[in-house]
């Protein structure tokens, strides 16, 4: 009945094209991947991102009007590692990223408070 009623509100756990990731297993998910093979997109604004963000991190703001035309530039094949202040900006860039067609999503849940 419960998966019935997700399925029916569009909500289903099989529908996410992200997977929603702790600071922890993101840190050692991204050991396991070559360099070149990921990205993180810190999805603040730019004073957020300028006041700390982790190393080797692309700064997209989610608000900034361009967001989707710039992620549509991205490179498909790639895993992105998505983080904002608290995890919910970052499930949202998730969100609008698998619209896209990306499909190797990693929201880090907690953000840069949790990490």
């Amino acid at each position: 009945m419960i998966e019935i009623f997700k399925t029916l509100m569009g909500s289903s756990d099989t529908d996410r094209k992200y997977e929603n990731i702790s600071p922890q297993d993101a840190r050692d998910k991204m050991k396991e991947l070559n360099r070149k093979e990921y990205e993180v997109i810190d999805v603040r604004t730019e004073d957020e991102f300028a006041s700390g963000h982790l190393r080797g991190a692309i700064n997209m703001n989610l608000f900034d009007p361009q967001f989707g035309a710039k992620t549509e530039q991205l490179d498909p094949s790639k895993a992105y590692f998505l983080i904002c202040r608290s995890g919910n900006r970052s499930a949202t860039a998730c969100k609008k990223m698998a619209k896209s067609g990306h499909k190797n999503l990693y929201n880090i849940a907690g953000g840069m408070m949790s990490w």
